[in-house]
């Protein structure tokens, strides 16, 4: 059986079926053009020549569409990194590390292709998803023990999956001034915790860029809290990794959920010109502090302007510079990046939230939990480099007296004195 194609662009039902049908036939203007697992080909052209594409000035093999053999991923993990032979010694990461690696580069591609793709009724952004997430479960996983579906996410290597971005879209021409744009918008009914690419539409940009999976050679900075650790695991609001589904289906809707996360939690005052977005940090001075070579930097650190910053989508979260105004914009520090990179060449990347304030109202809308004290949502994602970010590179995770205050007692979920950490909650 051949699933026949006469669509020349795929919606979100045909980007399922892309995947799950074995093989498809594609009717295209003047002749037919075959799909299937191993290969892609075209009438009348000569066979076994492969597809190509072009990926940072290298002509490289491309992948076939539906192509989920491990081996499929590997070509991807590369694309990716823009390396032709990704050496796993080199990266410290196990074969059986890197099949799971390989995989979620599997999935990472097909989140990235349905994310530019439009629904008719937003609501269905994960049930049009499922057959495609079930299958990957075993891939990611395994037929015995499949992994963890996390609202659009896996559980395995799940931290380096919450760094997905959104580009911005440039409107103009090498001709005619431009301008960025931020045309993602944010689901007016709740569908994914806000940690979640699900939880964005971006099809009418340049959708979603997956977060890819961090390993022993990414310096993490964050922390999940193994489920060991906690008290009251009975309540479902004390997990460290939870999603609410509507029905049994553990791939379709959502009602609700969180993550539970230990890390650097840092106060930032968020500043807007025009559609650019930057920040500073707040209250980390200290006048005196001198660096290796001498320099004072202490009274620099609150002072120095980040600009490398992605808001999820502007629209709706900063409406009437909301965020611009607000006391309660953080910043999270989650990893230096990428492997390839030199230690001392690495960036920074960052969360960027906002802690919410609750009420039955938007608890009843947003699926929030009335135990959610001081919950935070995700609006953007920032990165700190070397040559532009030194001072906040060099200071932004050294503990200070008043760390533990940066959030009213009342309104967290807790602080590691010796660590200088703080528990937070993503919803």
């Amino acid at each position: 059986m051949y699933k026949v194609s006469t669509r020349a662009i795929f919606g979100p039902q045909e980007i399922e079926e892309v995947f799950s049908t074995i093989r498809i036939l594609h009717f295209c203007r003047g002749r037919i053009a075959w799909e299937c697992t191993e290969f892609e080909d075209i009438e009348g052209t000569v066979p076994g020549i492969p597809s190509i594409k072009l990926i940072g000035g290298e002509i490289r093999e491309s992948v076939p569409t539906k192509g989920l053999d491990v081996l499929h991923g590997d070509q991807l993990r590369r694309e990716r990194l823009r390396v032709k032979h990704y050496n796993i010694n080199l990266v410290s990461e196990t074969p059986e590390d890197y099949r799971l690696v390989c995989a979620l580069e599997l999935w990472a591609r097909a989140v990235e292709m349905y994310s530019k793709t439009d629904l008719t009724m937003g609501g269905d952004k994960l049930i049009a998803l499922s057959g495609i997430a079930s299958q990957m479960a075993t891939i990611i996983g395994s037929a015995s023990q499949p992994a963890e579906y996390v609202a659009g996410l896996w559980k395995p290597r799940l931290v380096g999956q919450l760094l997905w971005k959104i580009e911005p879209v440039f409107r103009g021409s090498e001709c005619e001034a431009g301008a960025f744009d931020y045309p993602s918008t944010r689901s007016e009914k709740y569908r994914a915790p806000s940690f979640s690419w699900a939880s964005i539409d971006a099809q009418h940009g340049n959708g979603i860029t997956y977060g890819e999976p961090l390993g022993p050679e990414d310096r993490v900075l964050v922390e999940i809290p193994p489920e060991a650790d906690r008290n009251k695991i009975k309540r479902d609001v004390d997990k460290s990794v939870w999603v609410d589904t509507s029905t049994t289906n553990k791939y379709g809707l959502i009602r609700g959920g969180h993550l539970l996360l230990w890390g650097w939690l840092r106060r930032v005052k968020l500043q807007r010109d025009g559609v650019f977005y930057s920040w500073y940090l707040q209250g980390r001075n200290r006048p005196g502090e001198k660096d290796a070579s001498g320099r004072d930097h202490g009274e620099r650190i609150d002072t120095e302007q980040h600009l490398n910053v992605l808001m999820d989508c502007p629209g709706d979260d900063n409406e009437n510079d909301k965020l611009i105004h607000s006391a309660k914009v953080y910043c999270l520090p989650v990893a230096f990046g990428p492997p390839t990179a030199a230690p001392q060449s690495k960036d920074l990347t960052c969360l960027l939230l906002e802690q919410v304030s609750l009420s039955s109202e938007v608890e009843s809308q947003a699926g929030w939990h009335q135990d959610y004290r001081g919950a935070f949502r995700r609006v953007g994602l920032t990165k700190l480099t070397p040559s532009f970010d030194s001072v906040a590179m060099m200071y932004i995770l050294d503990k200070l007296d008043d760390d533990q205050h940066i959030i009213p007692t009342s309104h967290t979920e807790g602080y590691d004195d010796q660590t200088g950490k703080h528990l937070i909650r993503l919803i």
